[in-house]
């Protein structure tokens, strides 16, 4: 019997549909899901518009051009009786305190970097999820192909066994349990292959193509060396965990927004120029006019904003802090999962698989000269097939781990471990 390559490849066909199936390393399809998966191009979207935000916050607001008609006589409304009636035009422009727009301009580029640093997390979270559903899918496949390889093997204990009843050499009851244990087989066989069904749907549905495009999953990366410590991995983290990048632009933004609320308790200024037209041979008016917006509530108002300005970088350098806890806290659970799964690994392929396989060879050479039971030999196929299926999720487990340990490091651990 074939077993799993262990830490290296396997091979199993997946088909939903009519067609031939695709060939997808996990690296191709974490590729596509980042290429094609619609949340990606939202954050991207969401930094087009940050983009074009910044331009407007450095610019003056447009000016007022008003127009108006001024002491006309109610008895008569003749523009020309009274020599204090005119035509009015004024432009009114005003001018935020200096160094308003600036601010503004800069809390819209710390927005930028907000948006950045968000499609850079949700890249992260994205090609964490990819590879986890990939090796759930993997999985399926190489427990599919355990299950139909114990079937082939049970097919032949029945043949055997029906052979050796109808000799008088053995019982019916080996035949009937033979055939319970391959319907069992059959029975997990029906669950996993719908289970793969909806495996399949999910993974097209993250790169954005149709639910039953059929999938052939070939291999599964090699194993990592493990020459990195949990400080390595908690220094990598401090240096590239998205989450901990946006945390800190968030950050810079409240920090930008409190220079602005500073600013903003500054008067802010109007200049208004007013051309006053009248008839006849009566002379024309020309007006200027500067206004000041005087912050005389400063105390409810603006001196407020910048406290709550304030208050929001306290919260923002708190949730910093609360996302650096839990990144050394899953840091060291992933750490010690990992270092577990690899002994196990290392175990399965060494020696519990090679073990299994030896007793079902024994008791089947047994079996063929009488000296073991029929029994036996169903239970030490049963042993071998648990054992299989344990070591595929084992191996899957230590491939989850390097995912999940390489989104919250921000860093390929193969890179860190060639470092």
């Amino acid at each position: 019997m074939a077993c799993l390559v262990l830490l290296g490849t396997g091979k199993q066909g997946i088909a939903q549909t009519a067609g031939d199936p695709a060939s997808l390393s996990m690296d191709e399809f974490v590729q596509q899901v980042l290429e094609r998966n619609p949340a990606i191009a939202a954050d991207q979207a969401a930094i087009d518009a940050g983009m074009l935000r910044i331009p407007q916050m450095g610019t003056l607001p447009d000016p007022m051009v008003s127009f108006s008609l001024m002491n006309i006589p109610v008895s008569t409304f003749r523009l020309n009786q009274e020599p204090m009636t005119m035509k009015q035009l004024t432009v009114t422009q005003g001018f935020p305190a200096r160094g308003v727009l600036g601010a503004r301009s800069a809390v819209a580029e710390a927005g930028v970097q907000v948006a950045s640093s968000q499609l850079h997390l949700t890249s992260e979270q994205l090609r964490q999820k990819a590879k986890t559903a990939y090796l759930n899918l993997f999985f399926m496949g190489e427990s599919i192909s355990i299950v139909t390889e114990n079937q082939a093997l049970l097919q032949q204990f029945i043949q055997n066994a029906e052979t050796r009843y109808t000799t008088g050499r053995g019982i019916q009851q080996d035949v009937l349990k033979a055939q319970l244990e391959h319907s069992r087989l059959t029975e997990k066989l029906i669950i996993l292959e719908e289970r793969q069904v909806g495996l399949v749907g999910q993974l097209n549905a993250m790169r954005d193509m149709p639910a039953g495009t059929p999938i052939e999953l070939l291999t599964i990366p090699a194993g990592i060396p493990e020459t990195f410590t949990v400080v390595d991995l908690s220094e990598a983290a401090r240096k590239q965990n998205p989450a901990l990048a946006r945390a800190r632009s968030m950050i810079d933004k409240r920090q930008t927004s409190i220079e602005l609320a500073k600013r903003l308790r500054r008067p802010s200024w109007s200049v208004s120029t007013a051309y006053g037209q009248r008839d006849g041979d009566r002379r024309d008016f020309l007006t200027g006019m500067v206004g000041m917006v005087v912050p005389i509530r400063a105390g409810r108002k603006q001196n407020k904003a910048v406290e709550e300005a304030q208050a929001l970088l306290t919260e923002a350098q708190y949730r910093l802090r609360s996302v650096e806890l839990q990144i050394e806290s899953i840091i060291e659970n992933l750490a010690s999962e990992l270092n577990r799964s690899r002994r196990l690994v290392e175990l399965y392929a060494g020696q519990i698989l090679p073990q299994a396989e030896g007793v079902l060879t024994s008791a089947l050479e047994g079996y063929r000269v009488d000296q073991v039971d029929f029994l036996t030999l169903i239970a030490a196929q049963a042993t071998l097939f648990n054992y299989q299926l344990e070591a595929v999720r084992v191996t899957t487990d230590y491939h989850r781990q390097i995912a999940d340990l390489e989104a919250v490091t921000g860093t390929s651990l193969d890179d860190l471990a060639r470092r």
